[in-house]
């Protein structure tokens, strides 16, 4: 478990498994990364808190179902995956801050469509909130999903979408603390 880390400015290319890879963190950052050509999710958090994932370039990740072990991969969405809500501490705030990320050229992986941002896990005991925000994603499926049970109340038209070209811009338009976009 890692506590108060900040992974910024790096770039993670031809990786046979996740660009960036959290596993019992608290409070850790992921900010100005890029992840390219990963075989899994490009950003996944397991079982994690007061994680920020913020301004990182995200482009052709989640292409394969396995990763390099010959094993199935942790690939449920080509950008930005949540799961896990195992030993979650007592004093987390939140769950995610997810802001500014660029997710392009996705792929099905595990997932079976294509999705963008995506929270799995079952709602924390503790710190169950979601701040997502100013996120892009082009040609998805779901450009962002919550899955039954998941960490994030539904807060119906709640969300904006712009077109801009190819890339779907997605954002709360109203103060809630997160949002749950409808399928597309």
């Amino acid at each position: 478990a890692s506590k108060n880390v900040l992974v910024e400015g790096n770039q993670v290319i031809n990786a046979n498994n996740n660009a960036y890879l959290a596993v019992s963190c608290q409070g850790c950052s992921f900010k100005n990364n890029v992840g390219k050509n990963c075989w899994n999710s490009g950003i996944m958090c397991w079982h994690s808190s007061d994680i920020t994932v913020e301004n990182n370039q995200l482009d052709n990740n989640g292409h394969k179902t396995w990763n390099g072990l010959g094993v199935d991969g942790d690939n449920w969405g080509s950008g930005i995956v949540f799961d896990g809500d195992t030993n979650i501490p007592a004093d987390s705030a939140f769950q995610s801050r997810i802001f500014g990320n660029m997710i392009t050229r996705l792929h099905d992986g595990r997932a079976n469509k294509k999705i963008g941002i995506r929270l799995r896990n079952t709602k924390y005991t503790n710190g169950d909130f979601n701040f997502v925000n100013n996120n892009y994603s082009s040609g998805a499926d779901n450009h962002f999903q919550v899955d039954a049970g998941g960490s994030m109340a539904s807060v119906e038209h709640c969300v904006s979408r712009e077109t801009c070209g190819q890339i779907e811009v997605f954002s709360p338009n109203t103060n809630a603390q997160g949002f749950q976009m409808q399928d597309d």
